[in-house]
C-alpha cells in the first residue's frame, strides 16, 4: 500500500485527535490562568494546512466540512460555526499556497493569519447569532492575543520537524 494512501487513511483520525489535543490543552491553560484568557490550541488547524501541501482540495475540503461538523455538535451544539470557517479556510491555504512557495517562514506567517480568521470568524459568528456578548477589544485581549502568543510558541517547538516535512514536500 502506498504510503500516501495511508496517510490519507490516517488523516481524519488524527485530525480528530489533534482536535481533542486543543480542547485539553485549551481548558488546561483556561483552568490556569484562572478564566482569565481564553488561550486556543490550533493543533487541527495547523493539520489541515500542512495536509493541503500534500491532498487534493476535494478530500481536505470534505474532511473540513466533516471534522467542522464534529466540532460544532460537540462543542457548540448548533451546526455552522466550524462546519463554514474550516472549509474557508482549507480554501484560503490553497489558494494561498498557489501563489506562494512552502517554505517555514510563508507557513508561519500564514498560520497567524488563518488562526486570527478562525477565532474571529467564530467570535463573529457566535456574536450575530447572541451566542455571546460581543466586545472586540476585549476578544483580542483575553482571547486572540493569547492564542496567537502559544500557538507561535507551539509552532517554533515544530519548526524542525514541520521543516523535515516541506522538504519531503519539494
Amino acid at each position: 500500500m502506498k504510503e500516501s494512501i495511508v496517510i490519507k487513511i490516517w488523516l481524519p483520525f488524527i485530525l480528530l485527535m489533534a482536535t481533542l489535543l486543543d480542547a485539553q490543552i485549551s481548558n488546561i491553560l483556561r483552568l490556569a490562568f484562572d478564566n482569565q484568557y481564553v488561550i486556543l490550541s490550533h493543533f487541527m488547524l495547523l493539520g489541515l494546512i500542512l495536509a493541503s501541501l500534500f491532498f487534493k482540495r476535494g478530500y481536505l475540503m470534505t474532511l473540513s466540512i466533516v471534522l467542522g461538523l464534529i466540532i460544532d455538535s460537540y462543542y457548540y451544539g448548533i451546526l455552522g460555526i466550524f462546519t463554514v470557517s474550516l472549509p474557508i479556510t482549507v480554501s484560503l491555504a490553497y489558494w494561498i499556497f498557489k501563489y506562494v512557495r512552502p517554505t517555514i517562514a510563508s507557513l508561519f506567517l500564514s498560520l497567524v493569519i488563518f488562526i486570527t480568521l478562525m477565532d474571529s470568524s467564530s467570535y463573529f459568528i457566535q456574536v450575530i447569532f447572541n451566542l455571546i456578548e460581543g466586545d472586540f477589544i476585549k476578544f483580542i485581549a483575553r482571547e486572540l492575543g493569547p492564542t496567537l502568543f502559544m500557538n507561535i510558541f507551539f509552532y517554533v517547538l515544530l519548526a524542525y520537524p514541520i521543516n523535515k516535512l516541506l522538504h519531503k514536500k519539494r
